[in-house]
C-alpha cells in the first residue's frame, strides 16, 4: 500500500466541511458532562478523583486519616497532603483494577481450559 497523500476532489472536500459542521459534539450540559468520561479506563490519569461507583465515604475517611497523621499547619502542607491523598486514592484504585484484570484473565484461561478439555471429550470419549 502506498503511503502517498490522496488528492480529494473539490466536491468531496465541499461535503466534507458540510458534515465537519453539523459534527459539533455534545451541546447539553449533560452531554457534555457525559462526553468527558469518554476516555476514562482505569482511572489513574482522569482529572476527577472520585469517579462514579466509588464511595465518597471512603475518600473522605483517608483524607480524614492522612490530615490527622501529618497535621498540615499551613498552605504548603496542605497542598502536599492533599497529594498524597490524591495518590493514595489513586494507587487504591489502580490495584482494584489490577486485581480485576488479573481475574477475568484467571476466568478466561479456566474458560480457554474448560474449552479444551470439552474438546477432548468430544473427540476421544464419545
Amino acid at each position: 500500500m502506498s503511503v502517498e497523500s490522496k488528492q480529494v476532489s473539490a466536491k468531496q472536500l465541499r461535503a466534507n466541511r458540510r458534515n465537519a459542521q453539523r459534527s459539533t459534539g455534545p451541546r447539553t450540559d449533560a452531554g457534555k458532562a457525559r462526553s468527558a468520561k469518554n476516555a476514562v479506563t482505569h482511572g489513574t490519569f482522569c482529572a476527577d478523583l472520585l469517579l462514579p461507583g466509588e464511595d465518597e465515604a471512603e475518600l473522605r475517611e483517608l483524607r480524614r486519616g492522612i490530615y490527622l497523621s501529618f497535621s498540615p499547619q499551613d498552605f504548603m502542607e496542605r497542598e502536599l497532603v492533599d497529594r498524597i491523598v490524591t495518590a493514595q486514592w489513586r494507587l487504591r484504585r489502580l490495584r482494584g483494577s489490577e486485581t480485576e484484570v488479573l481475574r477475568v484473565r484467571s476466568y478466561g484461561d479456566v474458560q480457554a481450559t474448560a474449552r479444551q478439555v470439552d474438546g477432548f471429550v468430544e473427540r476421544y470419549l464419545q
